[in-house]
């Protein structure tokens, strides 16, 4: 459907090849935003908008309440740090640390710029390599995100700014913005009563866009151990357990992309190659190449193809096959696998095309352009 530009939902067409395909979803990060504050204030919740300016901590560690820059205070009996990279409660009150993985993953800046579409927006984002990191581009329906993650050890930010607007499409209706990162995560992410969600708690650089699936994990398991007032040590002990393996999984799904390159053309490219492992991801590379097994976690994130289909596009093959495999009468399966292929190509061809399929379904409410 991708690659022929054409769309439908899966379950519209369950007896066919597509029946199975999975698919995701291109949303403007401001807009959905603004949809939230909405909905929840719809519901009962009060914001109160202001600068902190200071956090009262109560004798036994816990914050007390926030003090802001015009004088309010605001007292609870749980807080939930959102503030961003500042981490101003679970960082600068509590003085909780932050585990530094830029030694597995290099990349520290990025540059973003929105530009006008060219033609219809494609089905899928873009993800390409570039010398000194990877660039993105992702289509909305009115715009056109595009970004240039690098590591400033070995390109400025003057020189990425030049090589991404030399690759974009569309005149930019914004300016080139820096954005730097270090990427990690807190050594605890729910310490007494402070919660850290978002940066505040962590960043993975986003090759694969999970900064909103770890957000919603945070809250699902602070929701499955909500505490009382006394905020129980286990209930944070299991939770920071919890979240940390989900964190530790995508930063070694994320460092698999980079550590398994070919690539000697650069000095980023070599060190990416010649980096010593995260453990557990050595482990998951090394019974991979035995016979293909995989090291099953709990409840991951990452299914078992794809990391078969990074591992296998990035050359690393298994040195043999499960013994099992042996079991299967192979008479007959070129010719099944040739009719499946035909199947499928029929069953694409008649699907509408993709934007044919937002237009129809889930067209926008374009922005209004200024007089």
């Amino acid at each position: 459907m991708a690659k022929n530009g054409k769309f439908t939902l899966p379950f519209k067409a369950a007896r066919t090849p597509i029946g199975g395909a999975s698919y995701a979803l291109h949303v403007d990060a401001k807009r959905v935003a603004r949809f939230l504050r909405s909905y929840a204030e719809a519901r009962g919740v009060t914001r109160s908008e202001g600068i902190v300016d200071d956090v009262a901590v109560r004798a036994d560690g816990f914050v007390e309440k926030l003090i802001l820059k015009d004088g309010r205070t605001v007292e609870a009996d749980f807080f939930i740090d959102c503030s961003g990279f500042r981490a101003l409660l679970i960082g600068k009150a509590l003085g909780v640390g932050y585990e530094d993985w830029s030694r597995w993953l290099l990349c520290d800046r990025a540059i973003a710029v929105q530009t006008e579409n060219v033609g219809a927006p494609t089905p899928y984002t873009m993800a390409q390599a570039q010398d000194f990191g990877w660039r993105w581009r992702i289509p909305l329906q009115h715009r056109t995100g595009n970004g240039y993650v690098f590591c400033s050890k070995y390109l400025s930010d003057d020189e990425a700014t030049a090589t991404l607007m030399s690759q974009v499409e569309g005149a930019p209706v914004v300016k080139p913005m820096v954005v730097p990162f270090k990427t990690g995560m807190r050594e605890q992410l729910w310490d007494k009563n402070v919660l850290a969600l978002g940066l505040a708690g962590g960043f993975i650089e986003p090759l694969e866009s999970t900064a909103i699936h770890l957000i919603y994990r945070g809250m699902d398991f602070f929701f499955r151990l909500l505490p009382d007032r006394d905020c129980d040590p286990a209930l944070a002990e299991e939770y920071n357990r919890r979240m940390r393996t989900d964190y530790e999984e995508i930063r070694d799904f994320i460092v698999l992309h980079y550590c398994t390159t070919e690539r000697d053309d650069t000095a980023f490219w070599r060190e990416c190659r010649d980096m010593e492992l995260p453990p557990g991801l050595k482990r998951k590379i090394d019974l991979f190449r035995v016979n293909g097994s995989l090291a099953e976690g709990l409840d991951e994130l990452f299914r078992a193809v794809s990391w078969q289909s990074v591992m296998e596009g990035m050359g690393v093959h298994p040195r043999g096959y499960h013994p099992l495999v042996d079991r299967i009468p192979f008479d007959g399966v070129p010719q099944q696998l040739d009719h499946a292929a035909e199947l499928l190509r029929r069953v694409v061809g008649d699907l509408p095309l993709h934007a044919q399929f937002i237009s129809q379904h889930c067209a926008a409410k374009l922005p209004e352009k200024a007089a």
